[in-house]
């Protein structure tokens, strides 16, 4: 029985909810800094499955946004990395074409683009972690003024690093990805398609 499409729709799955989970981090601290505790006990009132129910499918629904508004807003600076591998999209989609017709190069392309998909979709979660989480402690967090900005800089610090990494990790694997799509689209070209030795690949 041939289990791929199953793993692959799992994996996506799961990559879409890691992303999910970010974003309804950033709409529960919109939440707690405009509605207060009283959120969290209207949520520890509720039955504990539903609520998980509703927190994963909320999440995965979230993700599908966030992960396609990132595929719109990265789509510029994806197509001039392909261009320094590539001279057109034909050339792209034929290399691209051979080398998923190849179980082993599929299966590190799709390992590929699971985390690809990950920090572009972080990129931006990081940055709605920085405002929201800012505003729940301007608007919540009852302290002195000092604790205040000190606890600020610190999420600030933190969120900025999450956003900032996962932009450059993207780069650098998305140039990556590209490169290695050329060189094995050139190595299957040169064996007519033939499926490479262990030592090949």
């Amino acid at each position: 029985m041939n289990t791929d499409g199953t793993v692959g729709a799992t994996a996506l799955f799961v990559e879409v909810l890691v992303i999910g989970i970010g974003v309804l981090a950033c709409l529960l601290a919109i939440l707690l800094a405009v509605v207060g505790k009283d959120l969290i006990g209207l949520l520890s009132s509720l039955d504990g499955p539903i609520v998980l129910v509703s927190a994963l499918s909320l999440s995965y629904a979230l993700g599908i946004i966030v992960d396609r508004l990132a595929d719109r807003l990265f789509q510029k600076r994806a197509t001039q990395l392909q261009e320094r591998s590539f001279a057109n999209d034909v050339e792209y989609e034929k290399a691209r074409a051979a080398v998923l017709r190849v179980p082993a190069f599929s299966a590190r392309l799709d390992y590929s683009r699971s985390r690809l998909r990950v920090v572009r979709g972080w990129s931006l979660n990081g940055l709605g972690l920085l405002v929201s989480g800012n505003l729940l402690l301007i608007v919540r967090y009852d302290a002195p003024a000092n604790r205040v900005v000190t606890a600020s800089l610190a999420l600030t610090v933190v969120t900025l690093a999450v956003s900032i990494g996962s932009l450059f990790a993207w780069q650098s694997l998305a140039e990556t990805q590209y490169q290695q799509i050329a060189k094995q689209g050139e190595m299957l070209a040169s064996h007519g398609e033939a499926a490479p030795t262990s030592a090949q690949v």
